[in-house]
């Protein structure tokens, strides 16, 4: 069984600290991870145990099972939005900078789609493998993997609630 690090947000001590913390299953600290930002993210564990978590340096930080460094990817805003991995290993977040990436394993970039606002929300990937993300331009947005569609649902001051499947 492989050993997969409980993750807490360096936000819960305090959410200027700039850290990721890696605790372990008996509350001893595992290991810390800095950042050159606030952590605001949740992070997302991919298949191999790297943690992918964003933060107010701009950066998506990729990060190994044992606390050192993967690599980092950079975009042009700070990013609240959690990570979210598909099948592939796809890593997708949206940044303050109006732009969702889909970023691969090795930290390079796949794609980007580009939104008319920031993109806070964090992303969801659908069983048919489209990926939701919300704007700032009150719109949600569905792109395809292969066909990039987007859905102009704009939004008001109300929760929208859709379903994947029937």
């Amino acid at each position: 069984m492989l050993e997969m690090p409980i993750i807490v947000l360096g936000s819960l001590f305090g959410n200027k600290s700039n850290n990721l913390y890696a605790v372990n299953s008996d509350g001893t600290l595992k290991w810390v991870y800095p950042t050159g930002g606030h952590v605001r993210s949740s992070p997302a564990i991919g298949p191999d145990g790297t943690v992918y978590v964003g933060s107010w340096d701009s950066k998506l930080h990729a990060v190994n099972p044992d606390g050192t460094p993967k690599w980092t990817f950079l975009t042009e805003g700070w990013i609240y939005s959690s990570p979210a991995i598909d099948g592939d290993g796809t890593i997708y977040v949206g940044s303050e900078d109006n732009n969702l990436y889909a970023i691969n394993p090795d930290g390079t970039l796949k794609w980007t789609y580009s939104t008319e606002d920031r993109v806070g929300s964090s992303p969801m990937i659908g069983e048919d493998g489209t990926i939701y993300i919300g704007s700032n331009d009150n719109k949600l947005h569905a792109i395809g993997i292969e066909y990039r569609i987007y859905l102009p649902l704009v939004m008001k001051n109300y929760p929208i609630l859709i379903q994947l499947k029937p």
